[in-house]
């Protein structure tokens, strides 16, 4: 199995914009944007034993999906104003129309028989293929309009409430099946595709300011469904999956409606001119709608196909609470001041993934330790810092064949000067 290899990219990304004027009570902003983007891959994406065996033999009938590749183009057009009903109430609303084309270009190819590296599932990247059919394109067109709303109050100078709602939007695609073909059907690439995933996103809240200024203190409530939230799995092309063996790909899916909701709460507090204090905390639960996927577990006699039921399952990377709580001091040195920072993470126990049968599918909760130095004199800030100095793993991603740790304890610095 060999993964998509690109061989050249070129992007082109074009933008008119309009602004109200700076002096304008009515501020407003309107633009075009468009993007585009043609990707070359020179590998398979993915390798299937196809079914049922044509000749016998299982290693000759054995086929690669090559990605010849995969242009697409992106146009958005957008406008948002802000309208201040009085001097304390202001609304926003605001839209976007956007429209995504995509073309897929697959064909399938054949390894030379017999594969140089035996028994392996595939022949070696630098055997001899034989493309078996011309070049099949899949064209997606997925034309989409989403909004904001909002409205802001000042209750006094230092305070205001605010709520907003807003939509959100992410184009499904083309993707290979599930199911093993053979090279002699007649579409043996019978492309699946995935739907458009949609969000609407409630948020209350209130920033304010206390003590002359020198607290401000932040919080907020929200609320988000999905509609269609897509998903990914791991799927083996054989039962049991062999790491490092066995040929894997990628198959999305979607979720029933899925929610999640929390609270987030800002605090700065300024305890004298030199001193500062901040905290974050946030507390976060969401939930899968129906929804599952299978999977090939050891069985008695052989793998099994297991259904794995995701419907009011915790959703992945959603700690039940998290936060950072900080401190800082400057020293005045001479005509510059240099300003030291210690911070303090932590975070709760949760799923990285919900594919819950590989393991390191849950990262426990950790603490974990940063600060900085940081000097500054004239047009001159020099930074040194250090991370996680616990240097204490945490899992950003797992597969059947390990996990990917997050940042190692890192130090490191840099020089800015401004001109």
């Amino acid at each position: 199995y060999q993964t998509n290899s690109p061989l050249g990219q070129t992007q082109s990304t074009y933008e008119l914009r309009w602004n109200s004027p700076a002096t304008s009570k009515i501020v407003w902003v309107a633009g075009l944007y468009q993007t585009t983007s043609d990707r070359e891959l020179g590998a398979s994406s993915a390798l299937r034993t196809p079914s049922p065996d044509v000749d016998g033999d299982p290693d000759t009938d054995e086929y690669g999906l090559y990605e010849v590749g995969r242009p697409f183009v992106t146009f958005n057009a957008f406008g948002q104003i802000t309208y201040p009903f009085t001097e304390q109430l202001r609304g926003t609303a605001g839209a976007r129309y956007s429209k995504n084309n995509a073309d897929y270009a697959y064909q399938l190819y054949q390894t030379a028989t017999p594969c140089s590296s035996p028994p392996a599932p595939a022949c070696a990247e630098t055997d001899a293929v034989t493309f078996t059919t011309p070049t099949i394109t899949r064209k997606s067109s997925r034309p989409s309009t989403t909004w904001t709303l909002g409205l802001e109050y000042d209750v006094t100078p230092q305070s205001m409430l605010y709520g907003r709602i807003a939509t959100g939007f992410k184009s499904g695609g083309v993707q290979v099946p599930n199911t093993g073909v053979s090279i002699t059907t007649p579409d043996p690439l019978s492309l699946g595709t995935y739907k458009d995933e949609t969000s609407i996103a409630y948020e209350i809240g209130s920033k304010n300011r206390f003590l002359g200024n020198t607290v401000q203190l932040n919080a907020a409530l929200f609320y988000t469904t999905w509609r269609n939230m897509q998903l990914s799995q791991i799927v083996c092309v054989v039962q049991g999956c062999a790491p490092f063996q066995d040929p894997t790909y990628v198959q999305f899916y979607n979720a029933g409606p899925s929610r999640q909701y929390g609270v987030e709460l800002d605090l700065i507090w300024a305890v004298t001119p030199d001193d500062r204090l901040s905290l974050s905390l946030s507390s976060m639960k969401g939930e899968y709608g129906t929804t599952g996927y299978y999977w090939s577990a050891p069985g008695p006699t052989g793998p099994i196909n297991v259904f794995v039921n995701l419907e009011g399952r915790e959703m992945a990377n959603t700690p039940k609470l998290a936060g950072t709580l900080g401190y800082s001091h400057v020293f005045h040195i001479g005509d510059g001041k240099l300003t030291a920072t210690l911070e303090n993470e932590y975070s709760s126990d949760y799923e990285t993934t919900h594919e819950w049968y590989f393991s390191g599918h849950t990262q426990p909760a950790y603490f974990r330790n940063n600060v900085s130095l940081s000097y500054e004199q004239g047009k001159v800030q020099i930074i040194a810092y250090g991370r996680n100095l616990q240097n204490k793993a945490t899992i950003q991603s797992v597969f059947p064949f390990g996990v990917q740790a997050g940042e190692p304890r890192l130090f490191g610095g840099s020089l800015q000067v401004s001109f």
